[in-house]
Order: structure tokens, then C-alpha cells, then sequence
């Protein structure tokens, strides 16, 4: 069976005028006792306005409990009721509602979230790389005029020390072989590790410095020979 809300509202407002009727009682006043419902004043007057019978189903012993449930189900007790029920159910219309706005929240929330997780990470790459091209420059600005001034010479051809003897004379005095042999260094490198960043080749002043570093390399060596 079906509640149906709205008819129950209306009969109970048709009879609203009725609502104290929410008593009930034994009349003795017959040989077979009855329950009655109705209303007792103050006073103790009583005003009867149905009868429950039903010792005629053979139980009369149910009369009286069943004539109380009918007085409690008066039409007040029973639009309170419904309003309480419309209460309740508007409530949790709100409630899920608002559950719901939460959710579109936290998802809003969680898609903000992992666009700030991906500038984070972007960011920690970015301060990364910053800090080797800090240390490159700090390692540049080490050197000093001397340094610089002589790797340059280098470079221009122009230096003034000793070419060494052969085999690593050309490498020693020829900078084109020098970057040759640094680009094929830097091609081992990024094939040992793919996540690594090989050798400083496109610095030109680091570049300067290795080259250096081989000249001097082989310019002991032959000295050494």
C-alpha cells in the first residue's frame, strides 16, 4: 500500500474541528462493555463520538486498545505528523543537495591541486637546471684573467706554448679536434645515461675549459714522453 501524503492531509484537515477526540474509555453502561471515543472535560464529563465493539468478532478484550489507538490518531496528532514527515524529507533534499555541492568542490579542489602538483614539479626541474647553469657560470667566473686570456689564444691560434709531439700534437694545438673529440665524449655520455645532460658542449666557456684541459693534458704527456 501506497502513503499517500497529500489525501491523508486532506481528510485530516476536513476533520480537523474533531481533534479532541483523543480519549477513550470502557461504557459500562452495557451489558457488553463497549470502548468509546470521544472527550473528557475537566470536569469529568464525557462526550462519546464512537463506539469500538468488538466483542461481536469475538474480542471484545481488544476493544479498549484499539479504541485508544484511534484516539491518538486524532486529526492533530496526524497533521503534526505529516508536517514533521515534510520536514524530515525537505531536510534531506538539502542535505544531499549540499553533499553533492561538496562534492563538486572537492573535485574542483582536487583538479586545482594537481595542476598546483604539476608546477611544482615543473618549477623543481626549472630551480635544477637554474642551479647548473649557476654552477657553470661560477665555475666560468672562477677562472682567471690569465686563464681566460691564454684559452682564448688557444682558441685564436695565437698561444705561445710548445705544440707537443706527435701522436697528440694535432689534438694538443688544433681546436677543432679538441671540440671533435668533446662532442664524441658528450655522445657516450648521453648513451651511458639518457636522463643525463652529457658534457657542457654548448657553453662556450666550458667548452673553452675542457678544450684546455686536453691541451694541457697533452702537453704534459709529450713533455713527459
Amino acid at each position: 500500500m501506497t502513503l499517500d501524503i497529500n489525501e491523508l492531509r486532506r481528510l485530516a484537515q476536513a476533520v480537523s474541528g474533531w481533534s479532541n477526540c483523543n480519549q477513550a474509555w470502557l461504557d459500562q453502561s452495557e451489558d457488553a462493555p463497549a470502548a468509546v471515543v470521544g472527550h473528557i472535560d475537566e470536569d469529568g464529563s464525557t462526550y462519546p463520538v464512537a463506539t469500538i465493539d468488538c466483542d461481536q468478532y469475538y474480542a471484545g478484550h481488544q476493544s479498549l486498545p484499539l479504541a485508544k489507538f484511534y484516539a491518538a490518531v486524532n486529526p492533530a496528532a496526524v497533521s503534526e505528523l505529516l508536517d514533521r514527515l515534510e520536514a524530515a524529507e525537505s531536510a534531506r533534499r538539502d542535505d544531499y543537495k549540499n553533499w553533492m555541492t561538496a562534492l563538486d568542490r572537492n573535485a574542483e579542489l582536487l583538479t586545482k591541486l594537481e595542476a598546483v602538483e604539476k608546477e611544482r614539479d615543473f618549477a623543481k626541474t626549472e630551480v635544477a637546471r637554474l642551479h647548473d647553469d649557476i654552477r657553470e657560470l661560477t665555475d666560468e667566473r672562477v677562472l682567471d684573467e690569465e686563464d681566460r686570456d691564454r684559452i682564448v689564444a688557444w682558441r685564436q691560434g695565437t698561444s705561445t706554448k710548445p705544440a707537443p709531439s706527435d701522436p697528440v700534437k694535432d689534438l694538443a694545438k688544433n681546436p677543432a679536434k679538441c671540440e671533435e673529440l668533446l662532442r664524441e665524449l658528450n655522445v657516450i655520455a648521453l648513451n651511458v645515461c639518457h636522463h643525463e645532460f652529457g658534457l657542457p658542449i654548448h657553453n662556450d666557456w666550458a667548452k673553452a675549459r675542457m678544450c684546455d684541459a686536453i691541451y694541457r693534458w697533452a702537453a704534459e704527456e709529450t713533455s713527459n714522453g
